[in-house]
């Protein structure tokens, strides 16, 4: 028997089973999620999580050697939902599967070294994973230095959040975050997908959420203006998603079509923010994240004004209740949470993982 400590080491407790271990240690649970994670943050060694969370988040009763592994990648991910819904659809679906935490440094050649281990050690038998901040980008330069299959939207955006093998075993990463952004906001905006053509949208960020969402949002025709701290960055990332799109446009012979849609997308000044021309606001970075660097942050300027008129989406979704939220809707704004982006993505990662 042998167990890893700290947060990286859940796997070796969680997996125990599927190698033939004659036990694991869990510690005595609570009944409350704040309880629960106060006690498996101390438990009786670092790493170790309930007796309940075990059972029945990670289903470790049915855990055996065909157990197939998926896990979410980032650094933090002690906030990710993804182990409770996809674990749930798992037992939903008969699927004899599980789905880990993977915390990852932020460094590239931390994740290169980690994922290309799980892919190699057969017996572990992993088979995807979600992959979140800060890790988009870093999931597309590994599929392509390993000669695995980049779809084409992942491509075009430069970032993927899903890790997958096809059916015929191959590596292969996807950006489900572009569909689901679109579909979360026109749901939350109360229109259909052809209504964003020639809205004015701001996004907030430049990485690899703001990346899929501006993507996503200029695909459909709308005016995508983004902003970011560092305003060369958001330039550059403009310029480079522009640059795809055509490329995109020319690949599908549609540069000469007039009925081609496509938006527009700039990289704009913060003063602008509060300029009064937006029909909507997209937050894509991680102020506001539950262990993230500013959980109690709102990523807007004082003098950013809402009303009624507008729509404010946040692809924060934990907690479900950001500050961002709290504000924007005191202020008379319709909001989008991020439970319902991530709910939305989250059903294509399950779809691609289970293609059999």
């Amino acid at each position: 028997m042998v167990l890893c400590m700290g947060e990286p080491g859940l796997m070796s407790r969680v997996l125990a089973p599927k190698f033939g271990a004659f036990l694991t240690f869990a510690h005595a649970g609570s009944d409350s999620d704040a309880q629960r994670a106060a006690a498996n943050a101390a438990g009786t060694a670092p790493g170790q999580v309930s007796v309940q969370d075990m059972v029945n988040l990670y289903g470790f009763r049915s855990i055996n050697s065909a157990t197939r592994v998926f896990g979410v990648i980032g650094w933090p991910v002690g906030h990710s939902r993804s182990p409770h819904v996809h674990n749930a659809w798992f037992r939903e679906a008969g699927r004899n599967a599980v789905l880990l935490p993977m915390p990852v440094p932020p460094e590239y050649e931390h994740f290169k070294a980690t994922v290309a281990e799980l892919l190699a050690y057969a017996p572990l038998d992993f088979r995807g994973a979600c992959v979140t901040i800060p890790h988009k980008e870093n999931l597309v330069r590994f599929v392509k230095e390993q000669g695995g299959h980049v779809d084409p939207l992942a491509e075009r955006i430069g970032a993927a959040n899903t890790l997958y093998l096809n059916a015929a075993g191959a590596l292969c990463c996807a950006n489900t975050d572009a569909p689901a952004a679109v579909d979360a906001l026109t749901h939350g905006m109360g229109i259909e997908r052809a209504a964003l053509r020639g809205k004015r949208i701001a996004v907030l960020g430049a990485g690899g959420v703001a990346r899929a969402v501006a993507v996503g949002l200029a695909d459909e025709g709308a005016r995508v203006v983004v902003f970011n701290r560092n305003e060369d960055r958001a330039r550059r990332m403009c310029a480079q998603l522009q640059e795809g799109a055509m490329q995109a446009r020319s690949a599908a012979g549609d540069l000469g079509r007039v009925d081609a849609v496509a938006g527009s997308m700039s990289a704009g000044r913060t003063t602008e923010l509060s300029s009064g021309e937006f029909h909507a606001f997209v937050n894509c970075t991680p102020v506001g994240m539950q262990g993230g660097p500013d959980p109690q942050g709102n990523p807007f300027v004082s003098d950013v004004r809402l009303d009624d008129t507008m729509t404010v989406m946040d692809t924060v979704y934990a907690p479900r209740e950001t500050p961002l939220m709290i504000h924007a809707r005191s202020c008379g704004a319709r909001t989008v949470d991020g439970w319902i982006m991530f709910t939305k993505q989250a059903e294509r990662q399950f779809r691609l993982w289970h293609t059999d």
